[in-house]
């Protein structure tokens, strides 16, 4: 693994759809060959995967998270990453469960050395940025109170410069994840603190971190995290409050002990979608089917089902979570992905390639697989939202439209058009394009 620079995972750019993949341990995956790895990680890898492959669930997770965080100890966040990195790559529940292990190594890494700037910057792009979403979470749980100034500030350094464009969204994603759980997971809270931010986009970013932190916590709890509250005494559950910032007296203030807001709903596959107000739902939707396949056993057909009733106006933003979560389980496998896009019904289905596809880029920060992807796809207007999706990505992979007009050669003709307009390169799109995206 080489250090990129911001090499940024992916957010829908007109809609202000948030996508950041939830990979959950699903069954089994495609059988991964040893390979070839640097030698000085090679003996550590192996090693590792011959006591901990081979144990169940929780015991596992525990064996590999010391191997990591020793590494962390000795050599800090990169190397960490990196033995990360290697171990998924010969075990595919590690591969697929990595944005949950990385969060971990950014609270271990801020608790260890918490200066802000410096710790947030050692973090990478990979495993979805939870390294990043990790360190924010570390800093929120020390703090006794947030203000809104607080929440404003945090990422403001971030702002200004389009080089800046990942870390700014990694920032306000990780806040989402942090007030959520510094409001000892109660959702609405959280999401009331990410209201305080000043412009809409970064509230909606704030959203997506808040979504998928109760998901994670509802379905998959942190081990990480919960072993980092319990050393610093500060578990979930404590009192948290957000305080009136000293310039605006009329902001709410939150006391909360036990928080009684349940994560998931067995009832209501579409909870907590269903019950909260308009402007969250986007974000929230986009993260719902990882709720409903994990309460009907990953029936792939019925989540297209549900996601039928969800609001008329959600129906796509829900199909396309679909192809998120569809891309983790399947890792890499792009033919069996159509093939499970293919459960939703005929018009919705290319929501569901935008979401595989995006997903793919959010896992690597690159757009080779992606480029791979579209192609397959039998249907025009479905190939071309495809390459569309890749070019809202490279808005935020590269910082100048000369960059990303440089990438969206690799394709000619009407996709390289589609790949322009979501890039944000051009303004027309191709002709005949009857997608509905913007």
């Amino acid at each position: 693994m080489s250090k990129r620079a911001y090499s940024p995972p992916l957010f829908s750019l007109f809609p202000g759809i948030l996508l950041v993949a939830l990979l959950f341990v699903m069954g089994c995956g495609p059988e991964v060959p040893f390979p070839e790895l640097p030698e000085d990680l090679r003996t550590l890898v192996e090693g590792a995967e011959g006591r901990c492959g081979g144990l169940e669930a929780a015991d596992k997770e525990g064996c590999y998270e010391e191997v990591i965080l020793s590494r962390l100890d000795e050599e800090g966040v990169y190397e960490a990453i990196r033995v990360l990195e290697a171990i998924g790559s010969v075990d595919p529940e590690v591969e697929r469960d990595g944005h949950k292990y990385v969060h971990g190594i950014g609270i271990t890494a801020y608790q260890d050395n918490p200066s802000w700037s410096e710790t947030f910057g050692q973090c990478t792009e990979l495993y979805q940025s939870g390294c990043y979403h990790g360190v924010i979470q570390a800093r929120f749980m020390e703090m006794g109170e947030i203000t809104a100034a607080d929440v404003n500030d945090l990422c403001e350094m971030y702002k200004g410069d389009p080089a800046d464009r990942f870390v700014l969204f990694q920032c306000l994603h990780g806040m989402g994840h942090g007030l959520t759980m510094f409001y000892g997971h109660d959702l609405p809270v959280a999401l009331e603190g990410c209201d305080h931010l000043s412009a809409s986009w970064d509230q909606r970013s704030c959203y997506g971190g808040a979504f998928m932190e109760n998901i994670m916590n509802a379905t998959a709890p942190h081990h990480m995290v919960d072993d980092m509250m319990v050393e610093a005494g500060d578990a979930a559950n404590a009192d948290r409050t957000l305080l009136e910032s000293d310039q605006d007296a009329s902001l709410a203030e939150h006391e909360h002990t036990e928080s009684e807001w349940a994560g998931l709903d067995a009832q209501d596959p579409l909870y907590p979608c269903s019950i909260l107000e308009e402007r969250y739902l986007p974000e929230c939707y986009v993260m719902q089917t990882s709720a409903i396949l994990w309460l009907n056993g990953w029936d792939i057909g019925q989540a297209a089902d549900t996601c039928l009733t969800a609001p008329e106006h959600m129906r796509q933003t829900c199909i396309q979570s679909l192809g998120r979560d569809i891309a983790g389980h399947v890792v890499g496998d792009h033919e069996r992905g159509i093939q499970e896009c293919s459960k939703a019904e005929a018009e919705l289905r290319p929501w569901c390639h935008v979401g595989f596809v995006k997903n793919l880029i959010d896992v690597t920060a690159r757009i080779d697989g992606a480029l791979a992807f579209c192609p397959r796809l039998d249907d025009r207007t479905g190939r071309l939202m495809c390459y569309e999706a890749i070019g809202e990505e490279l808005y935020v992979l590269r910082a100048t439209g000369e960059e990303r007009a440089a990438e969206c050669a690799a394709v000619s003709g009407d996709e390289q058009q589609a790949c322009l307009s979501g890039a944000r390169v051009v303004s027309v799109r191709p002709e005949g394009d009857a997608s509905l995206r913007f």
